[in-house]
């Protein structure tokens, strides 16, 4: 019965180290992949980041042009004497109403790209998110469940053993029980 016992406890505690082996590796697996994931993701927030820049750097340049556009528009009417019988301060009106106009457009221009970029920003979290998440993690090996499978086998050993020794004395082989002479 105590080489069962024994045998039992070192086959438990053999399972324990290798359980505990595999969810160490696991473990790792599930770092390395999440630090990879990470990497990825703030080269891909860079870039979205530097096109979001390079969004509104071009938004204030297409403004500078629309001002520039309505001043040199507003000298050329004055200049003009051929307003075509309109007055002059309707013609200054006409050129401020398209250059507000152009301006408007710009800024929705603009809108629309920080919109965009925000929403590849949620994109790229919920990726990577996805990524960390495909690689399981490790399970904790659990001295509560090793502890039970070894009082398991303990029991099993000692119930064995005591079924062996009945089992043994009633059948008359190892003992005088039914045997009269």
């Amino acid at each position: 019965m105590c080489w069962q016992i024994a045998l039992g406890i070192a086959s438990t505690a053999a399972n324990t180290v290798v359980q505990a082996e595999q969810s160490r590796r696991q473990n790792e697996a599930y770092q390395a992949n999440a630090l990879n994931a990470n990497q990825n993701a703030t080269e891909q927030y860079y870039q979205n980041n530097m096109q979001r820049i390079q969004e509104e750097a071009k938004a204030v340049q297409q403004r500078m042009e629309n001002k520039e556009g309505v001043l040199k528009a507003k000298g050329t009417a004055l200049a003009s004497t051929e307003n075509s019988g309109q007055s002059t301060s309707q013609v200054l009106r006409d050129i401020e109403r398209q250059g507000a106009k152009a301006d408007n457009a710009t800024d929705v221009n603009l809108k629309n790209a920080k919109a965009n970029a925000k929403s590849t920003e949620d994109s790229i979290k919920q990726q990577t998110q996805g990524r960390i998440d495909s690689v399981a993690q490790g399970a904790d090996t659990s001295i509560a469940a090793t502890a039970i499978n070894g009082l398991g086998i303990v029991a099993g050993a000692y119930q064995k053993n005591k079924y062996m020794a009945g089992n043994t004395a009633s059948t008359g082989s190892g003992g005088s029980k039914g045997v009269t002479k």
